[in-house]
């Protein structure tokens, strides 16, 4: 629930020469805020002649408020274009940054008053597709937040040759009754699973390979507050192809990843009797795939990474890859340095490869000077 209507104290600031006894800085922005289009345009014509306490003003009321900041902010962008008249960067430039600031800031709502404020300022602004992509971003970040949210599950680490069980987790979290519907006459397409599979050989070679499914559903999917839903991804489809569970072949690979990620856009998103525009989103998750024989190694990679067989150092190494690079490139050194079977030391400087992108193949005191050059 967004916080009420917070009253401003900025009677600190001081007030606008225009006339007589000109009105307070707060009371413009009221009007900017509140007030009527045509009081809102002369507001800001106002607030424009005041310069640097104008958007001081104007800032602490954005911080005050969660509601009905669109007018602000488009205020603030006028009085921003006003002062970056002989600037480098373009104001709407500048605004759009700090949008896209406060979206990873995890501010959705301020970022989608940015962009409401470019688009009221100027509705076709040079840079106007990536204001909307910031709107629509933002929008599905409010959407997460204040009404469903999606949690993509599966286990850490999947088999070659074997199907990945995947859920995706819906919960209501807002106050009201959700129904995500798909079109009527429709395949039942709700939404989209991206598999993204990634697969590594202790040889050095890698391949990579992107597949969309479908995210089939029978008519509406609803929830009710605070409640949740699991839906069944393992037998995703492709297209009008027949079901199919998300399976990985290993080939000649040894260790790979699957990056997975979820969009579903229904055809209609309704909350309580309101319907919500955009899409929404799941946080990506990783699986990595090992052999069949090798699932303990990703427990505890660093342990497994100081045994004797090639193909658990080999896979131990990629996952020990997936934390901080520099910690991981040392442990790989190291275990380099350690000896062992000549397989085991052609495996590490296999995974080295992989994780920096470096072509030293499998010449051991190459691998070194290059680490050595790194400290």
């Amino acid at each position: 629930m967004r916080p009420p209507f917070v009253p401003l104290v900025l009677a600190a600031l001081p007030c606008l020469a225009l006339g007589g006894d000109g009105p307070r800085l707060e009371a413009l922005v009221e009007r900017v805020a509140r007030g009527t289009p045509e009081e809102r345009v002369e507001a800001m014509n106002l607030l424009a002649h005041a310069g640097a306490p104008a958007a001081l003003a104007v800032e602490a009321a954005i911080e005050a408020r969660r509601e009905e900041t669109y007018a602000l902010m488009a205020a603030l962008a006028r009085l921003g274009r006003h002062a970056a008249a002989g600037a480098a960067r373009p104001w709407n430039e500048q605004a759009l940054e700090k949008g896209r600031q406060a979206l990873e800031g995890g501010d959705p709502y301020r970022a989608r008053a940015v962009a409401d404020a470019i688009l009221t300022l100027d509705p076709e602004v040079a840079n106007r597709d990536a204001v909307v992509e910031l709107r629509l971003a933002a929008r599905t970040a409010i959407i997460s937040r204040e009404a469903v949210s999606l949690r993509l599950e599966a286990p850490p680490v999947a088999t070659w040759g074997r199907p990945v069980p995947l859920g995706l987790a819906l919960t209501n979290v807002g106050d009201s009754p959700i129904e995500l519907r798909v079109a009527g006459g429709s395949d039942g397409g709700l939404g989209v699973l991206e598999v993204f599979e990634e697969r590594y050989d202790s040889a050095g070679s890698r391949t990579r390979e992107r597949r969309t499914r479908v995210i089939r559903v029978d008519g509406v999917v609803r929830l009710e507050p605070g409640r949740g839903h699991t839906l069944d991804l393992t037998e995703a489809a492709t297209g009008d192809a027949p079901a199919a569970p998300v399976t990985v072949d290993a080939g000649a690979a040894v260790h790979g990843r699957l990056s997975l990620s979820v969009r579903l856009r229904p055809f209609a998103l309704v909350a309580g009797e309101e319907r919500l525009p955009g899409y929404i989103e799941a946080e990506p998750i990783v699986v990595q795939v090992v052999e069949a024989g090798c699932e303990d190694v990703t427990a505890d990679p660093l342990a497994q990474l100081a045994g004797d067989d090639p193909r658990r150092v080999f896979h131990a190494a990629m996952c020990i890859g997936g934390g901080e690079r520099r910690s991981a490139l040392d442990e790989l050194v190291r275990r380099l340095d350690a000896g062992g079977p000549p397989a085991v030391e052609r495996a590490v400087m296999a995974a080295l490869g992989h994780l920096t992108g470096e072509a030293h193949g499998l010449d051991r005191e190459a691998w070194r000077r290059w680490w050595l050059g790194l400290r």
